[in-house]
């Protein structure tokens, strides 16, 4: 997995209370950060990157033992109008085709007798 983003828009209503949090299913930690920073009665959206909090395997175990739907828990003051979390692995790091590694395999194989042939000449 290369991207875990975590978007919510929020609206602190309580400049008393600054103990904000989100929590990604039953994983520690709980986020604080950027949640605790935004002013009171002004309707934000921050992006959070999970990945710098929990490990790939981490969030799928989440989504995986949810069944596709994840348990969030957000504590405190603010509104929460929108959450949406984009996950997203970086097809370069991904496997090859079948047929690519076939085709690659029936290169080498090819090449391979070419060689033996002009050897044998």
């Amino acid at each position: 997995m290369t991207l875990a983003k975590l978007q919510l828009t929020l609206t602190p209503t309580n400049s008393l209370i600054t103990t904000d949090t989100v929590r990604f299913g039953d994983l520690m930690p709980t986020i604080t950060s950027p949640i605790q920073d935004l002013p009171v009665g002004v309707t934000e959206t921050i992006s959070i990157n999970l990945l710098d909090f929990f490990t790939s395997d981490e969030i799928l175990n989440v989504l995986f033992s949810g069944g596709g739907l994840i348990p969030m828990k957000y504590q405190d003051d603010s509104i929460v109008s929108f959450a949406q979390l984009d996950l997203s692995n970086d097809p370069r790091s991904s496997v090859p085709e079948p047929g690519l590694t076939v085709g690659l395999v029936a290169l080498g194989v090819v090449n391979t007798l070419t060689r033996l042939r002009r050897k044998s000449r």
